[in-house]
């Protein structure tokens, strides 16, 4: 079902691709809370009193890219849902591609410590 303008021209199909994306930052979110709670059980026998650092920067990760990605979905959300889409820009995904490099980043430092820590 679309919002047809009072003209009868389709500005947006309310179709599932803003909620589909919403849902896999959600599943992110959780993954790298999960993650991070199963780091809390493993790496105390590694790496001592840093890897509670370590999973509570993981845990305040989570919550903030669940925080972030609802608030962006409901914001594209209003804009698509608007009238006048062509005055309001869409909201910016910078905090999401941020967080994913982040924490793209910290996996990366960890395997290298446990290889490091290994052999």
């Amino acid at each position: 079902m679309s919002h047809p303008e009072p003209e009868g021209r389709v500005i947006f199909d309310p179709g599932l691709q803003p909620e589909r994306t919403a849902l896999s930052w959600r599943r992110t979110g959780l993954a790298l809370g999960v993650g991070s709670l199963i780091a809390l059980k493993v790496l105390p026998h590694v790496f001592g009193a840093y890897s509670l650092l370590v999973c509570a920067l993981g845990l305040t990760a989570s919550v903030a890219i669940v925080f972030f990605a609802e608030r962006r979905y409901a914001a594209i959300q209003r804009v698509l849902l608007n009238s006048d889409t062509d005055r309001v820009p869409m909201p910016s995904a910078r905090i999401l591609a941020f967080a994913a490099a982040a924490v793209s980043f910290a996996a990366l430092l960890m395997l290298v410590a446990i290889l490091v820590h290994v052999s």
